[in-house]
């Protein structure tokens, strides 16, 4: 795993697999990069998933990026608040078959 990192400008980064530098985050600077992404200026909100993939588009990696991102926006009590109710069905949906 090790071969992923490079030292670039005294700043850890980690190649990912388009061969693009990422900058890697300590917890400080990766909870205010996603209080930004989330809620900040032009945050919309979005789940986990979404964030994660706007954060790696900005430039920035850290080891555990998805489940941080996912727990970030399940725990935003903006979110909770005001979404929609996700509806899941009370019993086991039945797959139909086709004729």
């Amino acid at each position: 795993m090790a071969l992923n990192y490079v030292m670039w400008n005294e700043e850890l980064v980690r190649k990912s697999k388009d061969e693009l530098l990422l900058r890697c985050l300590g917890r400080e600077e990766y909870m205010k990069v996603m209080g930004e992404v989330h809620e900040g200026i032009c945050g919309a909100h979005q789940g986990g998933r979404k964030m994660c993939w706007l954060i790696r588009r900005c430039g920035y990696f850290w080891p555990t990026m998805m489940n941080d991102c996912i727990e970030y926006s399940k725990g935003c009590e903006a979110c909770q608040r005001y979404g929609t109710i996700q509806k899941a069905p009370s019993v086991p949906m039945n797959p139909v078959v086709k004729p």
